[in-house]
């Protein structure tokens, strides 16, 4: 059925008719939208397309959503053969020889091995930072095991000059015995 009013013999909307479209979208700014329902009042063709446009929106708002199955996504993949091209020869070379006609398709890259790569120096980074960590640690605790032991050496420095008087004492009560006036007498200390 043909419209005589609307000039577009396909069928597709006309400007006027974008705009309705774009009205029922809700995607048009104030001032549009006040034109078009001004429009809408004077014009009653305009409110009947306006009513079929609606009409047509909840009926595709019906339909059920259909996602392609895997296995259409499979077969459309296999029948997509690559074509090797060579330097030497033009990518039309095989066409224009054999008079078939030519199908373009899509080869897959080369697989690059810089992610291979990129992986191996990451580990090879961490086990650095590993290492030398780990290196860098323990040289750190045995300088601190040496700065300790430099700090007792130097407290205990008059123990260790008078070191040759303790040789012969047992233990440090017998120090503090010797020190006490009942084994000498009451001998008075200068």
């Amino acid at each position: 059925m043909k419209n005589d009013q609307n000039p577009n013999s396909e069928g597709l909307p006309d400007e006027g008719d974008e705009e309705l479209i774009a009205y029922l979208d809700g995607e048009l700014d104030a001032r549009k939208k006040k034109e078009i329902e001004s429009r809408l009042q004077a014009d009653a063709k305009s409110r009947e397309r306006l009513k079929a446009y609606k009409k047509t929106w909840e009926l595709l708002d019906t339909l059920p959503k259909v996602e392609p199955s895997k296995a259409f996504t499979e077969k459309t993949i296999s029948k997509i053969e690559p074509i090797l091209v060579t330097k030497t020869s033009p990518p039309f070379a095989s066409a224009v020889k054999s008079e078939a006609p030519f199908v373009p398709t899509i080869s897959a890259p080369p697989k690059a091995p810089f992610p291979r790569i990129l992986f191996s120096l990451a580990v090879l980074v961490g086990l650095a930072f590993g290492f030398f960590g780990r290196s860098a640690l323990l040289a750190n605790r045995a300088r601190q095991a040496e700065r300790e032991k430099d700090a007792q050496v130097a407290r205990e420095q008059r123990i260790l000059e008078h070191l040759h008087l303790y040789k012969y004492v047992d233990d440090i009560q017998t120090l503090h015995d010797l020190d006490s006036p009942e084994y000498f007498g009451n001998v008075k200390k200068e």
